[in-house]
């Protein structure tokens, strides 16, 4: 979802305050309603439209980061996470968990080939 510039929320602010309602803000401005609405409310409580700092840890891998390594898992599915890693320049500055932890989310795992090939051959 694309995020709605600081100028374009004040802008919605004056329309509201000049008693347009939120249906036709959203309209004039093709935005949705229920964006309109939240930056309405936001402004209420806070007596601003602007976003507060958010917490947390920065995550290790971009999107592009991370569509390497499922393309990269998906043409060789025999890799170790820690190979994976190795290929992709990655294993610099992350740690082979992190590697497996990223492939699990999407429903991909590293060397799992490798182990449900040499059980089924044993």
């Amino acid at each position: 979802m694309p995020k709605i510039d600081g100028r374009l929320r004040l802008l919605i602010i004056d329309k509201i305050q000049d008693g347009d309602s939120f249906r036709k803000v959203s309209r004039e401005l093709k935005i949705c309603k229920t964006s309109v609405r939240n930056i309405w409310h936001k402004f209420l409580d806070t007596g601003s439209v602007i976003d507060k700092v958010k917490s947390g840890r920065p995550a290790k891998f971009s999107g592009r980061d991370r569509r390497i390594l499922c393309r990269q898992t998906k043409n060789e599915p025999f890799l170790s996470a820690q190979n994976i890693g190795v290929q992709s320049n990655l294993l610099s500055n992350v740690s082979v968990r992190t590697i497996r932890r990223y492939l699990h989310k999407p429903g991909l795992s590293a060397g799992m080939s490798v182990l449900r090939s040499e059980y089924q051959t044993g």
